[in-house]
């Protein structure tokens, strides 16, 4: 037996046997031999998920030594890169060769496969998810077979971009990519006031636009970007973080336990927020998307919703917190943080067919309070705004997750189940807790096939 934990620590796992194949013919090896077993087999990349889509008693499968380039094409502006590989190793290997990542996480530990399990993505109203750019998936089915999926509107191919895991290993893509450029990156004050008026406009005028705001100050930023022929200016602390980058994260465990220093935690906080940069200056589009690599023991929820919708459900936002705030509590002790994204062709992704506002909260670990809000900020983005969560960050309620996506739903699960019709991908949380596949409560009658096939 076998432990496992994520990056923060809220998820374990004590899975059977834990696996770290080498190449393709080694994971054939590992699913069939779970098979054999009548084990369930789930996936794991870097680890830095906060959802529960890990943990399995089966075989854990680690793609940490799937991380070799197979193939680049400069002139095709395309790159093959196994699915273990972190942002990073890719960042830096397409930005050798002259070409830029499409909405790459800001985060750069994260693995490729991790990225396409979530649904993740970067800031850019030209992209949608990290996974719209992949042109060819090979995947190792539940039965052991070898397919590669080069027919990107094709269901399957829909559902790999965002497929939980919950579909075989992928093992390797193939990444459209584009000409490397240049950001002009302006970080624009605002009275917390006067945000939601403002940003329609921000996104009219503006190809990249983030915006953030660390409760209870009276101000946020944005951060904006515009494509631009002038020469970039070399950035520090963004891509490789310094000595006080990490100094600050790994004291950041004290900090829940020490909300009574406000005065003294309060510039603190200040000062990592302002990282993200002022004022104005032309960077690399990876110095521009990969701004904060020293992460501090936090969690985060996070929710897509249509982007008409964003200054309503900000204005929301910040009257909740001012409420807590006023009763004493604060729930959210670092960021509100917004990203805008195109829509996305995946099946089950936060954009799935919409222009998408990504709305994410971050608490430190560890936070009193931080259940306070995360119960109403998870019903009100659904009810109220059609939001749908990100599935690699904290579920408040994983029994409404997928409910957003209609009939996009039926197809995940329909093409899930031929692939899988021994739920062999599944583990309790996405089998019974977010499809319904092990229990007949609100089933639907695909879920009802499935449900009866569970071994």
């Amino acid at each position: 037996m076998k432990t496992w934990r994520n990056w923060l620590g809220n998820v374990t796992a004590s899975p059977h046997d834990l696996v770290t194949p080498a190449s393709t013919s080694e994971v054939v090896d590992c699913v069939e031999r779970a098979s054999r077993r009548g084990e369930r087999v789930r996936v794991v990349g870097a680890g830095y998920a906060w959802s529960p889509l890990v943990p399995v008693e089966g075989t854990l499968l680690s793609t940490a030594r799937l991380r070799a380039v197979r193939r680049v094409d400069v002139e095709r502006q395309q790159v093959t890169i196994e699915a273990g590989a972190t942002v990073r190793e890719l960042v830096d290997f397409v930005t050798a060769h002259g070409m830029s990542v499409r909405s790459p996480s800001m985060f750069m530990g994260l693995s490729v496969g991790g990225l396409l399990a979530t649904g993740s993505h970067g800031t850019g109203l030209d992209a949608a998810t990290f996974g719209d750019a992949v042109t060819s998936f090979e995947l190792v089915t539940p039965d052991g077979s070898v397919r590669t999926v080069t027919d990107v509107d094709s269901p399957l191919a829909r559902a790999l971009l965002c497929n939980l895991g919950a579909l075989g290993v992928v093992t390797a893509v193939t990444l459209q990519c584009r000409p490397a450029f240049n950001v002009q990156e302006v970080h624009a004050p605002a009275d917390i006031d006067d945000v939601a008026a403002l940003i329609p406009s921000m996104l009219a005028e503006n190809d990249f636009v983030e915006l953030f705001w660390m409760p209870p100050s009276r101000r946020a930023k944005f951060k904006l970007g515009n494509r631009t022929s002038r020469p970039a200016t070399p950035v520090t602390g963004r891509r490789h973080p310094s000595a006080g980058d990490h100094f600050i994260a790994g004291l950041s465990p004290l900090f829940p336990y020490l909300a009574h220093l406000r005065p003294i935690l309060d510039p603190l906080a200040q000062t990592v927020y302002d990282r993200i940069g002022t004022g104005v200056r032309v960077v690399s589009a990876p110095d521009f998307a990969h701004y904060n690599q020293a992460y501090p023991r936090c969690i985060s929820s996070e929710f897509g919703i249509p982007i008409e919708r964003a200054p309503e459900a900000w204005r929301w936002i910040h009257g909740r917190l001012r409420r807590y705030g006023d009763a004493g509590a604060r729930p959210v002790s670092l960021i509100v943080h917004a990203r805008f994204c195109g829509p996305s062709r995946a099946l089950i992704a936060p954009s799935a067919g919409r222009a998408t506002c990504h709305l994410e909260v971050l608490s430190f670990h560890g936070n009193e309070h931080r259940h306070l809000f995360g119960e109403d900020f998870d019903l009100v983005m659904r009810s109220r705004f059609d939001g749908r969560p990100h599935w690699g960050k904290e579920i408040f309620n994983p029994a409404e997750a997928a409910s957003g996506y209609g009939d996009n739903l039926g197809v995940f699960l329909d093409l899930r189940r031929e692939l899988d019709p021994r739920q062999r991908f599944l583990n309790p949380f996405l089998r019974d807790q977010v499809f319904g596949l092990g229990r007949r409560l609100r089933a639907a009658p695909h879920d009802r096939r499935d449900a009866q096939r569970t071994d």
